[in-house]
């Protein structure tokens, strides 16, 4: 479906710099002249200094680093590690592993975040009168971005190897497997547009996200965003208007199934299972199995697994490995039960309230 929106943009106003004329107060000493009994003749008046307009410039700053970051500030550059405050340049690159994080200022104009195991080229920033360009080159992994109302006047594109998507008007993110072509985007405010080269295009509003499932497919028609992608919004945009995250822990112990009252929104479950005394020790128990979760009385699907990873809280420490499930819960009241490998089942109720 196509939507066709008019949208009030900031007007952007350029700087003046004032030219100041002026006479050297250091010059040597001078005889004064005799002057003639006739008047002085009057001098012409100086012509008047133009001001010129200052084209407003475009940077960008990384900062907020987690773990390993690499950047590429210039074309012609190598890969270094990366500094709190670097400047990357037009055609300069950023790379992540894993767990990693990175943020991304340009100018008063946008926020980006990048997430772990992502890697992108910051392809092009230009200003053509008060109209800001930015495009980005997406190679793998998932951006988020916000625009500033600067920015909302301009253009800001992110381009993948096999489409491309666009936001005029505040919070849009894009993530690109490299391994099996996928291309997911989602509006979470605004106006977005996610596009392949052949024209073929599919516009977004607000809480709305399509997909391209492979090179040389179309987009998808636009489907509402799902709780996974709140999810994803609220950990890793602190900045976006997106719902809280609730997080309600699944295993026995004193502070597991709390707060017994949460908000309606995105809510996340999570299991654990864990205190083994080495990585190898838990990865050998635990293999590949996953909990089974239901939330009255219907089974909740798995979003991600995580571990070996290191387990404190109630009782000894350990490695173990963890499950997140994510929701959208209306208001009402809710059981879960969760169970991994163990035969006992945890039993949790809770109470979601209107926000």
């Amino acid at each position: 479906m196509t939507h066709t929106t008019t949208s009030r943009w900031p007007v952007v106003v350029s700087g003046l710099l004032l030219l100041v004329l002026g006479l050297s107060a250091c010059q040597p000493a001078q005889a004064t002249p005799v002057l003639p009994t006739t008047a002085a003749p009057t001098s012409p008046p100086l012509p008047t200094a133009i001001p010129p307009t200052v084209a407003p410039s475009i940077s960008a700053r990384l900062s907020e680093l987690q773990k390993e970051v690499e950047v590429c500030p210039r074309p012609d550059d190598t890969w270094q590690e990366a500094k709190e405050g670097q400047t990357l340049w037009a055609g300069g690159e950023v790379k992540t592993g894993d767990e990693a994080r990175a943020r991304l200022d340009i100018s008063d104009s946008a926020i980006i975040r990048l997430g772990a195991n992502s890697q992108f080229e910051l392809a092009e920033m230009t200003m053509t009168g008060s109209d800001p360009l930015t495009r980005l080159r997406l190679e793998a992994g998932k951006v988020w971005v916000a625009l500033t109302r600067e920015l909302g006047r301009g253009e800001f594109e992110i381009e993948t190897p096999v489409g491309a998507v666009s936001v005029r008007g505040s919070y849009l993110s894009a993530e690109f497997s490299e391994a099996t072509g996928r291309l997911v985007a989602t509006c979470l405010e605004g106006q977005c547009r996610l596009a392949v080269s052949g024209g073929q295009y599919t516009d977004l509003s607000q809480d709305q996200q399509a997909a391209i499932a492979k090179a040389g497919e179309n987009p998808s028609p636009p489907q509402p965003m799902d709780a996974a992608q709140y999810a994803d919004w609220a950990r890793n945009f602190p900045e976006a208007p997106a719902p809280p995250l609730t997080s309600i822990l699944l295993t026995p112990g004193s502070n597991q199934c709390s707060p017994k009252t949460i908000p309606a929104g995105a809510v996340e479950l999570v299991m654990g299972m864990g205190r083994w005394k080495t990585p190898e020790e838990a990865a050998t128990a635990v293999g590949d199995s996953s909990p089974t979760i239901t939330l009255n009385g219907d089974t909740v699907a798995i979003h991600d697994r995580s571990g070996p990873e290191w387990h404190t809280g109630d009782g000894e420490p350990g490695w173990g490995f963890s499950t997140r499930s994510y929701l959208m819960l209306e208001p009402g009241d809710y059981t879960t039960t969760a169970q991994w490998r163990f035969d006992d089942v945890f039993t949790c109720t809770f109470q979601v309230v209107s926000r």
